[in-house]
C-alpha cells in the first residue's frame, strides 16, 4: 500500500480517494468486530479503499465511508468522479471479466458446476458398451407416467384383493398391539418422573420436610437436602424451625 500510495520509479502514484477529501479526520473506519460489537464504540479498522492514478484523480469531486449503512461488518465506500469522457478501447485489457473462468460462455455458470469433478478426458464419459455396442439412454416421455395399466382378470384381481386386506388386518394388529404396549411403557416412565418425592420428617415435629437447594458456592452448591419447614424463631418456642437437616442424596 505505501508503495501504491508513493512516486516510484515507474511514475504510477495512486491517491488515496478518501484522504484526499479528509485527511485529518479520526476514526474513519470501514470495518468492525462483530464478536465484541466493537461498532457500538466506533472501535474498528479502515481496510476499504478506492485508490486513483494520478491522472484519473483530476476527476474527483468527492469520497465518503458511509458507516451508517448497517448489514456488515464492513460498511460501503463511495467515489465520484466528474467529467470523465468514455474511450473506446480496441482490446479489452487481460484482467477484465469477461475472461475470468466463471464468466466463459457469456453468462455466469451455476453453484453444481463449482462442487462437480472436471473431468479431464471426454473418453471417461461415455457408456460402458456390451459387445462395443454403447448403451443408449433416453428420458422417458411425460406420457409414460399416465399410461393406463393392463386391466388384470376379474378373478384374479379378486384374489389379489382379497390378499391384500387380510394382510392389511394383520399389520393393523400388530401396529395397535405395538402402539399399545409402547404407549404403556411410556405412561410409567411419565409417572415415575412426576411422582412426588417421598419426604421425611423431621425430628421436631414429625412434619414432612421440605425439600431445599444449596445456593451458597462451592463443593455442596447445587445439592438438595431436606429441611423444617417451619419458618425460623426462638431457640424456647416450640413452633419454630427445629433446625432438622439432612442430605436428599448421600454425597458420591
Amino acid at each position: 500500500m505505501n508503495n501504491l500510495l508513493s512516486e516510484n520509479e515507474y511514475n504510477t502514484q495512486f491517491i488515496d480517494t478518501f484522504r484526499k477529501y479528509h485527511p485529518d479526520e479520526e476514526k474513519a473506519f470501514t470495518c468492525w468486530c462483530t464478536k465484541t460489537n466493537a461498532r457500538q464504540n466506533n472501535f474498528g479498522s479502515r481496510i476499504d479503499y478506492i485508490l486513483a492514478d494520478k491522472n484519473l484523480s483530476k476527476h474527483l469531486s468527492k469520497a465518503e465511508i458511509h458507516s451508517d449503512v448497517l448489514g456488515s461488518d464492513h460498511c460501503p465506500i463511495s467515489a465520484t468522479f466528474n467529467s470523465l469522457v468514455p474511450v473506446p478501447s480496441v482490446k479489452l485489457p487481460s484482467a477484465a471479466t469477461k475472461f475470468y473462468a466463471e464468466f466463459l460462455g457469456g453468462r455466469q455458470q451455476t453453484l453444481k458446476r463449482f462442487l462437480v469433478k472436471p473431468v479431464t478426458n471426454p473418453s471417461q464419459t461415455e457408456a460402458k458398451s456390451v459387445n462395443n455396442a454403447p448403451i443408449k439412454k433416453r428420458q422417458l416421455s411425460l406420457n409414460t407416467f399416465f399410461a393406463k395399466k393392463p386391466k388384470l382378470d376379474s378373478e384374479i384381481s379378486a384374489q389379489i384383493e382379497e390378499s391384500f386386506q387380510e394382510k392389511s388386518q394383520v399389520n393393523s394388529d400388530l401396529k395397535y398391539s405395538a402402539y399399545k404396549e409402547l404407549n404403556s411403557s411410556a405412561t410409567n416412565v411419565w409417572k415415575q418422573m412426576f411422582k412426588p418425592r417421598e419426604s421425611t420428617l423431621c425430628k421436631g415435629h414429625s412434619e414432612p420436610c421440605v425439600l431445599r437447594t444449596v445456593k451458597k458456592k462451592g463443593t455442596n452448591q447445587g445439592r438438595q437436602f431436606w429441611a423444617c419447614p417451619r419458618g425460623e424463631g426462638m431457640s424456647t418456642d416450640k413452633n419454630s424451625n427445629c433446625g432438622f437437616f439432612l442430605w436428599a442424596k448421600p454425597s458420591k
